[in-house]
């Protein structure tokens, strides 16, 4: 409320020595004619003027507030994604890894040639996976090839019994992804 009163008493007072001023040049017709209702008039004028400018400041600082909460939010949402695929490959990672070596294993008594190819395309898999660890997103293109790395070690793996089909639109391939987002299917 005294802000209130503060507004309307500086909006008199302006008014005041504006008349003050114009009475002091001489100035005919410049001035108002300063009565007690103009006053009232004028006070209340200066305190609907202060609570406006209350009513705008607080929608200005409610709307930035919602505005940080919904990027809270979505910030959140992206983190827990962002874990939720973290832990995926990190689930599918060592499963993969042991039973590529449990086959390498097996293929050396097998067939050696296999199982030396084998070595070569996890030890390229595994690099490649180190190298996609910091990167946020790859071209599906990128992610495809790294599809078609797993399943030449899962090929050598299963043999016959896996067969694979592509169908991908040329157009899909220049998407953006998380890497090894296809890994776990």
């Amino acid at each position: 409320m005294l802000n209130w009163s503060l507004s309307g008493f500086f909006l008199v007072l302006a008014a005041w020595l504006w008349n003050t001023f114009c009475e002091n040049l001489e100035w005919s017709g410049a001035g108002i004619v300063f009565d007690p209702v103009i006053a009232v008039l004028i006070f209340g004028l200066g305190g609907l003027l202060y609570a406006l400018q209350g009513i705008i400041h607080y929608l200005i600082v409610e709307f930035e507030r919602s505005q940080a909460a919904r990027r809270s939010e979505l910030e959140s949402k992206l983190l827990a994604r962002e874990s939720e695929l973290r832990f995926l490959r990190s689930q599918v990672d060592p499963h993969f890894l042991f039973n590529s070596l449990n086959s390498i294993s097996a293929l050396t008594t097998l067939d050696a040639a296999a199982a030396r190819r084998m070595t070569l395309q996890l030890a390229d898999f595994l690099r490649q996976s180190l190298r996609l660890a910091g990167v946020e997103r790859i071209p599906l293109a990128e992610e495809c090839a790294f599809v078609r790395q797993f399943l030449a070690i899962e090929q050598i793996r299963f043999g016959d019994r896996l067969r694979v089909e592509e169908d991908l639109a040329p157009e899909a391939l220049a998407c953006s992804v998380p890497p090894l987002i296809l890994q776990p299917l």
